[in-house]
């Protein structure tokens, strides 16, 4: 019984995946998972090769700004909410499982740029 209940509280003070500020991120990122870093243009659309260049450098500005901005904005006001009733060696353990989170979510958007 008491391996049971400790076995409980460890769990409960080291799972940060099931935390409400993690799925906030990962509801929030929903908002954001159809970005691509590039502008392909359509099939019968002519384009020199500096026009191409152009719109790449335009939407990759465009959608680095739009997450410096609004995602990571939402982000910081969602962890700062969670963050608030957390001691130290909590807050540590969550800030590494939502840089992995964020860091992952990222990654899935360049890898789609790279796919589109």
């Amino acid at each position: 019984q008491t391996n049971i209940m400790m076995a409980r509280m460890l769990m409960s003070d080291n799972l940060s995946i099931c935390s409400p500020a993690t799925l906030g991120l990962q509801l929030l990122w929903a908002e954001y998972e159809d970005l691509l870093l590039v502008d392909i243009p359509s099939k019968y659309e002519v384009l020199t090769t500096e026009e191409f260049v152009e719109r790449q450098n335009n939407r990759m500005e465009q959608v680095q700004n739009f997450l410096l901005q609004d995602w990571k904005e939402s982000a910081v006001s969602i962890i700062s909410e969670e963050t608030k009733q957390m001691d130290k060696d909590q807050a540590l353990k969550f800030f590494e499982a939502v840089s992995t989170l964020m860091s992952n979510q990222v990654r899935q958007l360049i890898t789609d740029s790279f796919e589109a």
